[in-house]
Formats: structure tokens, sequence, C-alpha cells
């Protein structure tokens, strides 16, 4: 009996440690993903609001945070009560959510594709021969985590804990197929968006009159393609290696976790880039930094001074103007000269 105690007492620890830096690495994708829901709508306009992209980013974000609170009310309580049932539905839903929110996004990211491979200005063989494939591949990726969940749901009935869950999932071929599409779906898209984008640059020089325009929405492009679609390659090259090396199920999940809130977070910082531009043209007189309004700005200052006036005898005291404006439009500040 106090051989069996230790022993006990040695398994629950390992559990808990395994729990808690699961637990602790998703509160931190939801600490991330609340302020940055607040950020997509301050600094969103009313224009961008009523567009697609901007309600899926919504959707996609909201579905993050619930994730997260989902992993939460499935992880804590086993931690208060050791003797507690696994939370079976919880964890199949949590499962299902973090396999098909990449798929989503992705599916968001068509979109983008849609800009810059518009429908009337592309040719009709190069539109099908690009479309027709991704769409295949999300439909394929789609089947398998519907057969995945089905088979899963049948494996585990007989599962007691999150870790034997946990386990029986990683010997199921659906998640292997899923990461294998995942690395073609997002090389065929990063590569026809970079294509397209090297493409657009090198036929749309920048103008002389508008140097800043066009430096800036290169940078949002350049961060579109880097969170988009290059983020998201390469975590699931990184799932790939974990598993035909390791095997280790505590960083396969951690590793899937990240995937999923890679792939929100990336379309949603692009978004939030893209927004801001927006909102700091149609907002040209609120800048974040308005110190530097007051560059070019003269007032009128006046100033005590004191002299003896001999008819009076007394001590006169008068305002005297300290600077006086050459000219009175220099005070007015137009839109180039905020931040």
């Amino acid at each position: 009996m106090a051989s069996i105690l230790p022993d006990l007492m040695s398994v629950y620890l390992q559990a808990l440690d395994k729990t808690l830096k699961v637990i602790i690495l998703s509160s931190i994708w939801l600490g991330v993903s609340i302020p940055l829901l607040f950020a997509l709508f301050f600094f969103s306009t009313s224009r961008l609001r009523r567009q697609p992209m901007f309600i899926f980013n919504v959707v996609s974000i909201c579905v993050g945070i619930a994730m997260g609170l989902l992993n939460m009310q499935t992880l804590v309580p086993p931690l208060v009560d050791p003797l507690r049932l696994v939370d079976r539905r919880g964890i199949l839903a949590y499962t299902f959510l973090s396999t098909s929110v990449p798929i989503m996004v992705e599916s968001i990211l068509m979109f983008r594709l849609f800009a810059v491979f518009p429908y009337r200005q592309t040719p009709k063989r190069l539109f099908f021969s690009i479309f027709i494939p991704l769409g295949l591949l999300k439909a394929a990726r789609v089947g398998n985590v519907i057969e995945f969940m089905v088979t899963f749901a049948r494996i585990t009935r007989s599962a007691t804990t999150n870790e034997e869950m946990g386990a029986l999932s990683l010997r199921h071929a659906g998640p292997k197929v899923e990461w294998f599409l995942q690395v073609i779906d997002n090389t065929t898209a990063s590569v026809l968006f970079l294509w397209r984008l090297n493409l657009q640059n090198s036929l749309s020089p920048p103008s002389a009159t508008q140097p800043n325009s066009y430096s800036a929405r290169l940078r949002t492009l350049f961060w579109i393609a880097i969170t988009n679609f290059i983020f998201p390659v390469l975590v699931s090259i990184t799932l790939l290696v974990l598993y035909f090396r390791e095997g280790d199920y505590l960083k396969i999940l951690m590793c899937i976790i990240s995937n999923a809130y890679i792939e929100i977070i990336g379309v949603l910082m692009a978004t939030v880039w893209a927004a801001s531009s927006h909102w700091q043209v149609e907002n040209p007189s609120r800048s974040p930094f308005p110190v530097s309004q007051f560059e070019k700005v003269e007032c009128t200052i006046y100033t005590s001074k004191t002299h003896w006036d001999p008819s009076t005898s007394l001590a006169v005291t008068r305002d005297i103007p300290a600077s006086k404006p050459e000219d009175d439009n220099r005070g007015s500040l137009n839109s180039s000269d905020t931040v």
C-alpha cells in the first residue's frame, strides 16, 4: 500500500503538469484574441464593416475565443475534482473546432486570391485552373475531417481520461492527411499570391506623386502574404515532423492549438493592418501622435512689461506681443502634416 500511493501521486502529478501546460497556452492565445477583436472594430471603417472579409474575420475570431473558453471548461474541472469523469462531449466539440478552424480560415483567404485574380480581368482558363484545384483541396479536407470525427467519436466511447482520448486521436490517419493537405493547400496559395504580387509590382511602378501610398500598399500585401500563407505552412510542417520523429501527444496538441490560432490571428492581423490604412485615410485629423500637429503652429503669446511713465509718475503695465505671425494661414494644418 505504501508503494502504490507514491506511484499514484506520480501519475497524477504528470497528468497535472501536462494539463497546466495546455491551459496556460490556451490562456495566452485567448488573451491575444480578445484585444485583436477590439482592434479590428476600432480601426475598421463603416465601409469595411460591410464587406464579407470583415464579417468572416469577426466570425473566425469569435470561434477562436469560443475554443479558448471551451478548453478551459474541459480542462479546469478535472484539476479541482480528479475523480470527475472526462467531458467527452466537450473534447469532441473542441477537437472538431481545432481541426475545422484552419479550413474555415483558409477558405476566407480565397477572397484574397479573388482580389488578386479577379474573374473579369483574369483569363478564364487561368482562373479555373487556379480555383478548381484549390476548391477540390478544400473539399478533400472537409471530407477528411468529417470521416475523422465520426471514427474518433466511435473509438473514444470507452475512454476515461483526456490523455487517453488524445492518444487515440493520433492512431487515426486523419490528422496526418489533414496536415499534408494543409501544406499543399497553403503552399499553392502562397506561390500564387506572391507570384501575382511580384507581377503587379513589376507592372505598376510607384508614381512620383504618391510614393507613400504605394509603399503602404506593398507593406500591407507583404504582411498578408507572410501571416496568411507562409506561417501556416511552417506550422503544418512542424506538426508532421513532430509526429513522425517524436510522437509526443503533448507537443503535438500544443502545436495543433497554436496552428488554429495562428491561422485566425494571421488573417486578422492582415485585416487590421489594411483597416488601419483605410482608417488613417478617412480620419486624417485624428492622428495617434498629435504632437506633430504643433510643429507648424505659431500663436501670439503676450508678456507683461512694466515701465515708468514720467507723465503720470505711475508704473504702467501693458501687454506686448512676444511674437507675431507673419501669415494668418500658417497655423492651419493639412492632412499631410499628421502622422
